[in-house]
């Protein structure tokens, strides 16, 4: 299939990068979805940065998917999550976790109206 321009990429095994920027979060991450967390593959989307679609299985055995995202470098910004998602044992949603745009600018010092 081919790429579509701005969508995220074919998932692919864990690579250095992505382990890296994982890492960079993982006390995050287990403290919003449990501890455990074992990543299997990625999905990357560029946009004013790079987003990380993080699949895997928490240590209980449950799907869990883990976005974070990663601003271009001259920011000096850190990667940070914006959503995680559990799914429970029969195929639901069982805990899910996003970020507000409007809560991660106005924490950037710039005022965004809802």
């Amino acid at each position: 299939m081919a790429q579509i321009c701005g969508a995220f990429g074919a998932a692919r095994p864990m690579d250095d990068e992505a382990t890296s920027v994982l890492e960079s979060c993982r006390a995050v991450v287990e403290a919003k979805v449990g501890a455990g967390f074992v990543a299997e593959d990625v999905k990357t989307q560029v946009v004013a940065g790079t987003n990380f679609n993080i699949c895997g299985n928490l240590a209980n055995g449950k799907p869990t998917s883990i976005k974070i995202y990663r601003p271009l470098p001259h920011t000096k910004l850190p990667p940070r999550i914006i959503g995680a998602v559990v799914e429970s044992v029969d195929g639901g949603v069982e805990k899910m976790m996003v970020a507000s745009m409007f809560e991660a600018a106005n924490k950037l010092g710039r005022r965004v109206e809802k």
